[in-house]
C-alpha cells in the first residue's frame, strides 16, 4: 500500500488561495509552489533557509535555478519574457534535517517537475573577479546547522546583537552563494576561488549598485570586513546554464 500523502502548510510564508502543490510520501520531501502574492512582488525577494525547510518568497525563476545549480543563468540566450516578470512563493520541506547541498537537489527536482525545467551547461572565457582570501578571514560559521532543526534561516544572535539598518545577514551562504549574489548585484562575473567550505552567517551591505566601477569599489569595502578581497582576471573560465525548456506550472 502506498503511504498517505499529505501536505504539509507553512503558513506564515504563504497564503496559499489557488497555489499550486506537489505532495511526495509521507517522509519525502513536500514540494510547494504558488505564484507570488501582491505584498511579496515589490523588487527584494526573501529567502529562507532552515535544516528542514528551503523557500523563496516573491522569487524569479533564473535566481532559484542560480540557487539550485550554483551556476548563473545566461542572459544572453533567449528566453520567455514572463521568466523576468513573473515571481513565484516556493518551498522545499523535509520531515528530517536535511544538510543544503541535499536542499540544492531537491529544489532542482522541484524546477524540473514543477517547471518542466530542462538546462544544459555551456563554457567560456571572459573577464571576470575572482573572490579570494585575504590577509585575515573574518568570518562567522552558521549557526543554523543540520543539528539544531528549529534554527532560524534569516537573521542570526550573531546578527542581531549590533543591528544595523543598512545591512542584512543571510545565514548557511556557502562562498559559492556569496560570489553568485556578488555576481547579480554587481552586474559582473564572480567566481568562487576562496577553497573556504562550509556554511556562514553574514552581513551584506544593501547596496543599489550601477554597472561600472562604482559599485565594485562599494563591495571591496564590505568584503574587506569579512576577510575576503576581489582579484580581476582578464582571461577567466567560466561556465553558466542555458534554458532549453520552461513552462509555467499548470494548476491541480
Amino acid at each position: 500500500m502506498r503511504a498517505r500523502s499529505v501536505i504539509v502548510a507553512t503558513a506564515a510564508m504563504f497564503a496559499l488561495t489557488g497555489s499550486y502543490w506537489t505532495a511526495h510520501a509521507q517522509d519525502g520531501p513536500v514540494f510547494q509552489v504558488s505564484p507570488a502574492s501582491p505584498d511579496s512582488r515589490g523588487f527584494w525577494s526573501t529567502q529562507r533557509q532552515t535544516p528542514r525547510m528551503l523557500s523563496f518568497v516573491g522569487a524569479l525563476l533564473p535566481d532559484m535555478i542560480a540557487f539550485a545549480y550554483e551556476l548563473p543563468v545566461d542572459p544572453s540566450e533567449g528566453r520567455p519574457q514572463w521568466l523576468s516578470d513573473s515571481r513565484y512563493d516556493v518551498a522545499v520541506t523535509t520531515a528530517v534535517p536535511t544538510s543544503l547541498p541535499e536542499q540544492r537537489r531537491l529544489l532542482q527536482t522541484l524546477l524540473e517537475e514543477r517547471f518542466s525545467l530542462v538546462t544544459r551547461r555551456i563554457s567560456y572565457r571572459i573577464p571576470a573577479y575572482f573572490l579570494a582570501q585575504g590577509p585575515k578571514v573574518n568570518l562567522i560559521p552558521s549557526q543554523a546547522s543540520v543539528q539544531d532543526p528549529d534554527a532560524a534561516g534569516v537573521t542570526q544572535a550573531a546578527c542581531r546583537a549590533t543591528p544595523r539598518t543598512s545591512y542584512t545577514c543571510i545565514a548557511r551562504m556557502s562562498m559559492s552563494d556569496l560570489a553568485q549574489r556578488l555576481s547579480v548585484d554587481m552586474q559582473v562575473a564572480v567566481l568562487d576561488k576562496t577553497g573556504i567550505s562550509g556554511s556562514f552567517d553574514i552581513e551584506l551591505a544593501k547596496l543599489v549598485c550601477d554597472v561600472g566601477r562604482r559599485c565594485i569599489s562599494d563591495y571591496t569595502s564590505v568584503l574587506d570586513r569579512l576577510g575576503l578581497k576581489l582579484e580581476l582576471h582578464r582571461d577567466a573560465p567560466m561556465e553558466s546554464l542555458v534554458i532549453d525548456k520552461i513552462e509555467k506550472p499548470s494548476q491541480n
